[in-house]
Order: structure tokens, then C-alpha cells, then sequence
């Protein structure tokens, strides 16, 4: 996992961009390209490692409500 991480330089670069954000440990505001470019990565990753996350996501959401 940690030699996948280290060979995805889009990844480093938008973590780092989140890291130096308000969001983490900075006083940058992120800007919505950057928090869409790491939720891509990330979301890519965690399917590498977690082939079965879809069906976990799904699994997860709450029952459609229905209002009279």
C-alpha cells in the first residue's frame, strides 16, 4: 500500500494541497478542483484495496423516506 501511495504523485500532490489547507494543518483554503482531485484518488485507492467498497457503500445508505 505504501509503494502504491509513493508511486501516485497525483495523490502526494493533492494530500499535500489538503494537508497545508484549512482543512488539516494550514491556513490555505482548499479550493474545490483540489478536494475533487483527492476524493478521485483516494476513491481509486480505496478500490484498489477494497474491491467489495461499492457493495459496502450501498450496504450503507439510509432507506429512501417517504413523506406523506
Amino acid at each position: 500500500m505504501g509503494q502504491v501511495f509513493l508511486n501516485n504523485k497525483r495523490l502526494r500532490n493533492a494530500l499535500k494541497s489538503r494537508n497545508d489547507s484549512i482543512l488539516a494543518h494550514g491556513l490555505i483554503p482548499i479550493s474545490s478542483d483540489d478536494y475533487k482531485k483527492l476524493a478521485e484518488e483516494v476513491t481509486k485507492l480505496a478500490f484498489v484495496f477494497l474491491p467489495v467498497l461499492e457493495k459496502l457503500k450501498t450496504e450503507a445508505e439510509f432507506a429512501p423516506l417517504k413523506l406523506r
